[in-house]
């Protein structure tokens, strides 16, 4: 199943994009489409999966709050190789879990969300991060190390799937979050560029409502959060990577509410097949047609100039 649900409640023609995931902003980015040259402004993305949203599809056929396992995940993306098939770059994945009392809730509030949203306040799960370490700060995680070989490189700015096996059980009205980060097999320098010399993974990402619209909400706010929707993508901007975030989201992965308008990371390309011995599910990965390897869609490039 798709990890968000907004193609179920949302009327709009997404516009869809693609962002460079790195570990750090030292190195360059020249733009496929202009001579312009970028930093990468993502360092880390994270998704909230909430089985329990009252705008999934019945996956559990009724028993919404019982325990399962996420047997794999697919992650949309564009990856292109630039270095010798020995160099193994790689994804790292930070899967944990927990209720929604212990994950406590996090907000946004202000203006602009008044004005926006028609509430004081929206919420989310907060997610925390250690700045130190580029990683979830988080109990429990399981991580998995899932390589990209020369096989998963992508053509133009056409885009795969990368499934891979996780095995990961959550609780009975669990959430589940899988964080991702991507560790070059190459050792780079200060100003070194990306889209010419070295391999570099980006992730597709969509703007839910079109190009140049507010960020997307379900209802999640503090009267209803009994029929709460938490699915979420979140991202670790440059700022929080380095600690310098001047709007008090240091230490977290930032949802979408945190920006305002224009904003383009909202929904993140994640899916996940799961099962559970309880009751009976459908696979919605498989029914749509995904494998490994198969070309998705073309999309545009998402960056700032630095």
């Amino acid at each position: 199943m798709r990890h968000n649900t907004v193609a179920t409640t949302n009327t709009n023609t997404p516009a869809n994009y693609y962002s460079y995931l790195f570990p750090d902003s030292t190195v360059r980015i020249k733009d496929i489409t202009a001579n312009n040259y970028y930093r990468p402004i993502v360092h880390h993305i994270a998704n909230v999966l909430d089985i329990k949203s009252p705008y999934f599809n019945n996956p559990f056929q009724g028993n919404i709050y019982t325990k399962y396992t996420i047997d794999s995940i697919g992650i949309e993306y564009i990856y292109k190789r630039k270095l010798n098939v020995s160099v193994k770059d790689t994804l790292l994945i930070y899967l944990y879990q927990n209720t929604q009392k212990n994950f406590g809730y996090g907000w946004v509030n202000g203006p602009s969300i008044k004005t926006d949203y028609g509430t004081d306040t929206v919420f989310h799960i907060p997610l925390n991060y250690l700045y130190d370490k580029n990683l979830p700060d988080a109990a429990n995680m399981k991580v998995l190390k899932v390589l990209l070989e020369a096989s998963d490189t992508t053509t133009g700015t056409f885009n795969k799937v990368k499934l891979f096996k996780s095995d990961f059980n959550v609780p009975a009205n669990g959430l589940a979050v899988c964080a991702v980060g991507f560790k070059p097999g190459y050792s780079y320098v200060a100003n070194d560029t990306l889209s010419k010399t070295k391999n570099y993974f980006a992730f597709i990402t969509h703007e839910v409502k079109g190009a140049g619209t507010i960020p997307y909400y379900t209802e999640t706010h503090s009267t209803i959060f009994n029929k709460a929707d938490w699915n979420r993508s979140y991202i670790v901007n440059t700022t929080i990577r380095y600690n310098y975030n001047s709007l008090g989201w240091n230490g977290s992965y930032m949802p979408p509410a945190a920006f305002v308008k224009n904003y383009g990371l909202e929904d993140h390309g994640f899916w996940y097949k799961i099962s559970t011995n309880d009751v009976g599910i459908k696979d919605e990965l498989a029914d749509r047609g995904f494998s490994l390897g198969q070309n998705m869609g073309q999309y545009n490039f998402l960056g700032s100039t630095g």
